[in-house]
């Protein structure tokens, strides 16, 4: 099985990112990420080193935010 690499995320990501929550049913309709991924820009100006990927075989497959 292969291993599960994580590091910080990356503007190149989001798309994925944003793929990944929809498949997760974690995106809601009032703050959907695709449109203008607040989300995602909240956490980029506030502990940045907290959004990590998790990849396996290059594909994002995990994400964790921290606060």
């Amino acid at each position: 099985m292969p291993e599960m690499h994580v590091r910080p995320y990356s503007t190149g990501d989001e798309s994925a990112v944003v793929e990944l929550w929809k498949r997760c049913n974690l995106v809601r309709p009032w703050n959907d990420p695709s449109k203008d991924s607040k989300d995602i820009q909240r956490k980029l100006k506030v502990n940045p080193e907290l959004f990590l990927v998790g990849l396996i075989d290059n594909r994002v497959v995990a994400t964790a935010m921290g606060g």
